[in-house]
């Protein structure tokens, strides 16, 4: 199985925030849009010692990071309002 995590990054003005609040916000939704995170869902329990858990906003973690569901939009907005997003023009040598 493939799987996409991103880090969130606190960022210090409040708009860089709120952009992380948001992001957060969408990948708790979109992982209640996909069938197999809702699997892995029912399968979490509090006790185990499953690489799986629900974190304390009700979003689905994997060793203790927040779980980005296979979904290339979010995908693609995470990684382009990032912090350190890279775009290729500025990187060729």
């Amino acid at each position: 199985m493939e799987m996409a995590r991103a880090t969130i990054f606190i960022c210090f003005t409040s708009d860089e925030y709120t952009a992380e609040l948001k992001a957060k916000l969408q990948i708790c939704e979109a992982q209640k849009c996909d069938n197999k995170l809702q699997t892995k869902r029912v399968q979490c329990e509090p006790t185990s010692d499953s690489d799986y858990q629900i974190g304390s906003n009700d979003c689905l973690m994997f060793r203790g990071r927040i779980y980005v569901p296979n979904n290339c939009e979010l995908i693609q907005k995470i990684l382009h309002s990032g912090c350190l997003s890279v775009h290729s023009g500025s990187t060729k040598m």
